[in-house]
């Protein structure tokens, strides 16, 4: 029976609920508060749920990176022992032992913003500091690839047996599309 969601009676909450049942013959049973008060995104998060439960059951959960408490220990490493409210301030000054010479702002983001903004709304929502607001660079657009028309005529061209495949792929820009090989 697919997960569906109800407004409980006590508290008037939208909440997810049923049973699942999986390979091995168990059922399980699920009744969750949706994190949403919106009738349409609580089911779109019962159907998520249920999705992410009985894929879990059929392939195994996904295994956790360790990539990620090694980047801590290296963040820790470079500021040093530090008051949360510090913690921006020892960052800017650490960044060349961070980083590799060159990096660019899409990687100070990913490397060092994401993590420690993470491990800073942890502790903020168990009210240990404020919220965290970092002066995150901009980062700048990627390049969009895309082939001119006359460059995706000559690749069909050049491979005939993926002609069929290649006239469907969106290999123009969107403003170029009217109509395949005109």
């Amino acid at each position: 029976m697919p997960l569906r969601v109800v407004i409980r009676k006590d508290t008037g909450a939208l909440t997810i609920s049923g049973r699942l049942k999986l390979t091995s013959g168990e059922t399980i049973r699920v009744r969750e508060r949706a994190q949403s008060n919106d009738r349409r995104v609580a089911e779109e998060e019962a159907k998520s749920l249920e999705l992410k439960i009985l894929r879990d059951d059929w392939l195994g959960k996904r295994p956790r990176s360790n990539d990620t408490p090694k980047r801590l220990h290296r963040l820790l490493n470079a500021i040093g022992d530090v008051n949360l409210a510090d913690v921006e301030d020892k960052l800017n000054g650490a960044r060349e032992t961070m980083l590799r010479p060159g990096a660019g702002a899409a990687a100070w983001k990913r490397a060092v913003i994401v993590p420690v903004r993470a491990v800073m709304r942890y502790a903020a929502r168990r009210k240990w500091c404020d919220y965290p607001v970092f002066d995150v660079p901009q980062t700048p657009e990627g390049r969009t690839r895309y082939c001119l028309p006359e460059q995706a005529e000559q690749i069909i061209a050049a491979s005939p047996h993926l002609q069929p495949l290649l006239t469907v792929l969106p290999m123009y820009r969107h403003a170029d599309v009217r109509s395949p090989l005109s």
